[in-house]
């Protein structure tokens, strides 16, 4: 009994240290920013901006936050090695107040990645207003980091509203904002080895006509690389079947070794 019990967790040990295969993309560089507050110009005295900055290049989760008079912005990313391949999941959440120039945003996003190895990806996202007609925009960028002419972009989008109260924008929809409208590329294709590309993203509600009861929004973007896959909105990812699996052998041990000890008492 005892040599079957070492046996199978030994077996059940080599499982977990089984080497993960490692995501097919490095990240270089990447500039995250959350801001609020009311953006009046010097040398007026009674603006106040709140900012939370992170060149982070890790995987893994990471929250920003930044607060004043008033107006809030929070950014949670949760970027994941799937092995397979990689997810950069980013949920915000912005809420300003009805003064004049008062926004939430974020914005300035930058990241850079290289990959290993040819393999795919896949954006999506949301921004979704609640509140009077007023400026608020996305704006979404996927390219190679080497400018060519001939390709200047995997993916470009930009919408933008100003008049339209409750706005919502689907990334790659056509039409969604009322004055601007950018959509070229693909929201799917190929990521060729070597190459270094960046993801440049902003999104941002602002007050800029006259005194309104304030706005809030929320949204999400997501970049699938490698065919990693989340929730289907912008969440957390699935466990890869090799996660299943380990759960399946480590469930398989404990029923065995309280089998093996029931046996060992009633004797």
């Amino acid at each position: 009994m005892k040599i079957e019990l070492s046996l199978l967790t030994g077996l059940v040990f080599a499982a977990v240290a089984a080497p993960v295969s490692a995501s097919p993309i490095t990240i270089d560089f990447s500039n995250l920013n959350a801001a609020a507050g009311i953006d009046v110009a010097p040398p007026v005295p009674v603006g106040q901006i709140d900012n939370n900055q992170s060149f982070s290049t890790a995987f893994g989760f990471l929250s920003l936050s930044a607060s004043a008079l008033g107006n809030f912005s929070t950014l949670n990313r949760n970027w994941i090695d799937t092995g397979a391949g990689a997810l950069f999941d980013f949920d915000f959440g912005h809420t300003r107040v009805g003064a004049v120039d008062a926004f939430a945003e974020w914005y300035n996003i930058s990241l850079y990645f290289t990959p290993t190895q040819d393999t795919t990806y896949a954006l999506s996202g949301t921004y979704t207003m609640v509140g009077p007609g007023s400026l608020i925009e996305s704006f979404v960028v996927l390219a190679d980091a080497v400018f060519n002419p001939a390709s200047p972009a995997l993916f470009i989008d930009k919408s933008m509203s100003y008049h339209t109260a409750n706005e919502s924008f689907i990334l790659g929809a056509l039409g969604d904002g009322d004055t601007t409208n950018v959509n070229q590329g693909s929201l799917t294709g190929t990521l060729l080895a070597g190459h270094q590309y960046y993801l440049s993203a902003d999104y941002y509600i602002k007050n800029v006509s006259q005194l309104d009861s304030g706005a809030s929004a929320t949204g999400c973007l997501t970049l699938s690389i490698g065919g990693a896959t989340g929730d289907g909105a912008c969440g957390s990812v699935v466990p890869e079947p090799s996660t299943w699996l380990l759960l399946g052998i480590g469930l398989t041990a404990l029923i065995a070794n309280r089998r093996l000890s029931r046996r060992a008492v009633q004797r």
